[in-house]
């Protein structure tokens, strides 16, 4: 071989080796880009059930509201007939009294 062919080798092997070193670099650009996009994909649904989870906590303390609302109110419609209980026995008591005085 010629120093010449030698030379020519060589760049060609210099070529080959810079070719490659430039395939693997696009290859882990690649790499890096596609796990990029499945941690943004990854991360858009971890959004999306958050969101959701939120709305169903949101709905459950709606309907706990709505419960204790009702609890409220049922405590008060028993309350008032306690009350009309109370005032229907003096009613009758009084009643007795007045017909008891004639």
């Amino acid at each position: 071989d010629s120093p010449d062919d030698v030379a020519t080798k060589m760049e060609l092997s210099t070529a080959r080796d810079d070719e490659d070193f430039e395939r693997t670099s696009i290859r882990r650009m690649k790499a890096e880009i596609a796990r990029a996009e499945l941690e943004r994909v990854e991360a858009e649904a971890e959004a999306e059930i958050a969101g959701a989870e939120l709305e169903q906590i949101e709905a459950e303390a709606e309907a706990a509201e709505a419960e204790a609302e009702v609890a409220a109110a049922r405590e008060e419609v028993e309350r008032a007939l306690r009350q009309l209980g109370e005032a229907e026995r003096r009613v009758t008591a009084l009643d007795s009294r007045a017909k008891a005085r004639r």
